[in-house]
C-alpha cells in the first residue's frame, strides 16, 4: 500500500492523484459555446510512489499531463503519466528509486547515473507531438 507522508507536500492540494483517466463530457456550470474548439494542456507533479527518503518537495513528483478538450459545447478530460526513464524504472521496481530533488546521493544503486527527469513543469507541442518537459539539466 502506498503511504505518502502526511506533510504539506502530499496533502490537501498536493495530494497525489496517481490516476490515468478519460472522462467524456464533464459536468460543468454554465454553457460552453459550441463554436469553441480547442484544448488546454497542463503538466503537474504527481508522484507515482511515496518518496524514497520519507519526504521531498512536490516538484520531485512524476509528470502527469492533462488535456481538457473543448468541442461541440462540451469538455472532455484525459490524464496520463509522462513516462520518463525515471517513471519506467520505478514502475518496473514498484517503488521509488530516486532520492531527493536534484540530489542523486540518495538514489538507489540500481539507478546511479540514470536520467532522473520528472517531466512535470511544461507542455510543448512540436512536430505534431505533445511533450512534457522539466526545465533542468540532462544529468547530475
Amino acid at each position: 500500500m502506498a503511504n505518502f507522508p502526511q506533510t504539506m507536500n502530499y496533502t490537501g492540494f498536493n495530494t497525489p492523484s496517481r490516476i490515468e483517466a478519460d472522462i467524456a463530457d464533464l459536468v460543468h456550470e454554465g454553457s460552453i459555446p459550441p463554436e469553441l474548439n480547442g484544448a488546454f494542456y497542463r503538466v503537474q507533479p504527481d508522484p507515482q510512489f511515496p518518496p524514497r527518503l520519507g519526504d521531498d518537495i512536490s516538484f520531485n513528483g512524476d509528470g502527469m499531463i492533462t488535456r481538457f478538450h473543448l468541442h461541440d459545447g462540451q469538455c472532455d478530460f484525459r490524464q496520463r503519466w509522462a513516462k520518463t526513464d525515471k517513471w519506467k524504472l520505478e514502475n518496473e521496481a514498484g517503488k521509488a528509486l530516486f532520492g531527493a530533488y536534484r540530489n542523486p546521493l540518495g538514489d538507489d544503486e540500481s539507478v546511479k547515473g540514470r536520467y532522473r527527469s520528472t517531466a512535470n513543469t511544461n507542455a510543448w507541442i512540436h512536430g505534431g507531438k505533445l511533450y512534457a518537459l522539466k526545465e533542468d539539466r540532462l544529468r547530475w
